[in-house]
């Protein structure tokens, strides 16, 4: 069971250390987290999970319980305990506004952590799967229940809030009410934490819950329908090819943004490539989506891994090998035989590796490398070697370049304009577009990257 989280608010700095103190006498072990204002409470709130909130009723000197009842009503799904300096009204106040209790100063240790560990217990009470929301929901309302349900689907997350089996209100990320509640029940696949309610949320919802659903699915359909005749409209598609790297590494950088789709997941998900084992596996970081839903993959599932790599769109399907948490989320997915991918420049390019000199002014010349090219550009690396400075080019600045190019005898000089750099201490990527160059020496381009098209773009140089 992962470790509980209070974030205790006080002003007072010896009280806030005695409740701190009194804390560490439970049986429990908790991550507390300390505040001494109402910004500093906001902004722990906004970082993370937190189970359990304790609060001073008068916080540097505000109305009375005013920054409780602030906090009950914008985080119902959180339970909060009030502590007052002169108990009596100002209890009965917190209670009234949504805290579960309160403790007039000093408090009693024994107590003080039954109540704790009670409440923090009841922030998140278990987590459903594989059960339509509209089923879910028809369940609480028999067994009256009062809770908040967080919903996940995709990059989807929503709020429903219930009171003895009624809802009460719900949020989404652009909609409240009724139209959250028609939005969530279309959601496919979703993954439902069932956490705390205070009872502390302004009804919105009148309609009973079979209206509300028929109305949902209802919309779903109309929405469906709108898709389907959308898409009888004739769109040009990509043209994909697809490249053999068996026996090949593939030469991606460590950090490169990828994204995973998974049949179960409506939306695409972000991740990161962190490492590569040549013919065994593929390894990435585990999309926040599981990570915040606790959700764990199970091997064999299928997946369409995409990334963008040297103006290519590129992907291939994989099977996942296993999944890491501890020391860090990854993924391992098995290393791909064919990757396809589309062209995303106009022009054809292709890796190479042909000598060249650049020349930045008059008195700056380096000795360089064109390791991408099309007929309308380049990417050229210049390293210390051979070089006793990096270049100190700026974008739109203008160069000349000096090479013998492939099928050609003699040396072509090219005009061009920098239009991209990556810099590093041992080597300088500069991306070029060529604003002078022949017809005819367009041609030869052209005809030297058609016979080179069957070497792997991705195998390293």
């Amino acid at each position: 069971m992962a470790m509980k989280t209070l974030l205790i608010i006080e002003d007072n700095i010896e009280r806030l250390e005695s409740l701190i103190d009194t804390c560490r006498l439970s049986q429990e072990e908790y991550t507390i987290i300390s505040a001494q204002d109402e910004e500093s409470a906001h902004s722990t709130l906004e970082k993370g999970t937190v189970d359990l909130i304790i609060c001073n009723t008068t916080l540097n000197d505000a109305e009375d319980c005013a920054f409780i009842k602030e906090l009950s009503t914008t985080l119902p799904y959180i339970p909060l305990l009030a502590i007052s300096t002169s108990g009596g009204k100002s209890c009965d106040r917190a209670r009234e506004i949504g805290a579960v209790g309160c403790f007039t100063y000093p408090v009693t240790s024994k107590q003080f952590n039954e109540q704790v560990s009670t409440y923090a217990a009841q922030a998140s009470t278990g987590t459903v799967k594989d059960i339509p929301i509209h089923s879910f929901l028809q369940m609480l309302e028999n067994e009256e229940k009062s809770c908040t349900l967080q919903i996940f689907s995709g990059l989807n997350i929503g709020f429903i809030y219930i009171h003895d089996g009624v809802l009460v209100d719900a949020k989404t990320e652009q909609l409240d009410g009724e139209q959250a509640i028609y939005e969530i029940i279309s959601w496919p696949e979703v993954i439902i934490e069932i956490k705390f309610y205070n009872n502390q949320r302004e009804k919105s919802i009148t309609k009973p819950l079979i209206s509300l659903i028929m109305e949902g699915f209802r919309l779903k359909d109309e929405r469906e329908e709108r898709r389907k005749q959308e898409q009888t409209i004739v769109k040009p598609q990509h043209s994909l090819k697809k490249v053999s790297i068996t026996g090949q590494r593939l030469a991606l950088d460590i950090g490169l943004k990828i994204k995973i789709e998974f049949n179960t997941i409506e939306a695409p998900l972000e991740s990161y490539l962190i490492g590569l084992i040549p013919e065994n596996s593929i390894i990435v970081s585990t999309p926040s989506h599981f990570i915040v839903t606790h959700t764990t993959l199970p091997a064999d599932t299928i997946a369409l891994i995409k990334f963008i790599y040297r103006g290519r769109l590129c992907l291939f399907k994989s099977k996942l090998i296993r999944s890491l948490e501890q020391p860090y989320h990854m993924l391992f997915f098995e290393y791909p035989s064919v990757i396809h991918y589309h062209e995303m420049r106009k022009a054809k390019r292709t890796s190479i590796h042909i000598p060249c000199t650049l020349n930045l002014n008059d008195d700056e010349r380096y000795f360089a490398t064109f390791t991408d090219l099309s007929s309308s550009g380049g990417l050229c690396l210049v390293r210390t070697k051979g070089n006793d400075t990096l270049p100190q080019a700026v974008i739109n600045q203008e160069i000349d370049i000096h090479c013998i190019l492939p099928g050609l005898e003699e040396e072509q000089h090219i005009s061009a304009i920098v239009r991209n750099l990556r810099t590093s201490s041992q080597e300088v990527l500069i991306g070029v577009e060529f604003s002078a160059v022949s017809t005819y020496l367009k041609e030869t381009i052209r005809q030297y990257l058609y016979t080179v098209e069957n070497k792997s773009i991705f195998q390293k140089n």
